[in-house]
Order: structure tokens, then sequence, then C-alpha cells
């Protein structure tokens, strides 16, 4: 005699909504990518040299070093944060795990992480 399997009715599910998280990805990608890839482009060898020449630095660092080089603004400030990304996913930099005084009057005296430079093998 020969048994059939029988299996129970799966209940489809539904894809879990968004995290606040992953619409800050989103939103910092959107922006990003939304930028010109010229200023993307020097944007990154900006962050390059920063942590090229200093052991330790923030966004701020980085930012000042972009002014200094003659590179304006991006078209929304979140760009730096996906320039950023780009930076840590690529393995240019790291987080310290340190939280310093934004030094900018605009970031009211937030805290804003330090990074390190990642030393090639």
């Amino acid at each position: 005699m020969s048994e059939q399997l029988v299996l129970p009715k799966m209940k489809r599910r539904k894809p879990n909504p968004p995290t606040g998280d992953d619409l800050k990805r989103a939103g910092i990608e959107r922006a990003l990518l939304n930028e010109r890839a010229r200023w993307r482009r020097r944007a990154l060898q900006v962050v390059i040299n920063t942590a090229t020449l200093n052991m330790r630095f923030t966004a701020d660092d980085i930012q000042a070093a972009a002014a200094r080089a003659g590179l304006g603004p991006p078209h929304h400030p979140n760009v730096w944060g996906g320039v950023i990304r780009t930076a840590l996913l690529a393995g240019i930099m790291t987080k310290t795990g340190r939280y310093v005084k934004g030094k900018r009057a605009a970031q009211h005296g937030r805290m804003i992480a330090e990074y390190r430079r990642v030393e090639a093998d």
C-alpha cells in the first residue's frame, strides 16, 4: 500500500515592511545616485586622501578637506553619507567605535562617528 505524503497548506508570508534603517539606506543611496558622477569620484578621492593622511578622522574632516580641494557641496547633504558608506564598503576606512563632538555649528554639538584608515595587507 502506497501512502501519499500530504503537506500542510502554507500560508503566504507578507513581506516584512521596511525598517527605519532600510529607509535610511535607501534614501542615502538615492541621494548619492542623483549626484553627478564626477562629483562622486572627486569626493571619494578626498576620502582616500583624508584616510591616507590621518590615522583618525570624522565626516567633518572629510568635508573640510573637500572644501580645501575646491569640491563644492553636493546637491543634498545626505550624499555625504553615501560617500562615506561607499568608502566603508570598499574597505578604505572603518569605524573606530568612538564618537566625538561634531565641529560644524549646524550639528549643534551632536556626536559623530570617528573613522580610521584600513591598512593594506
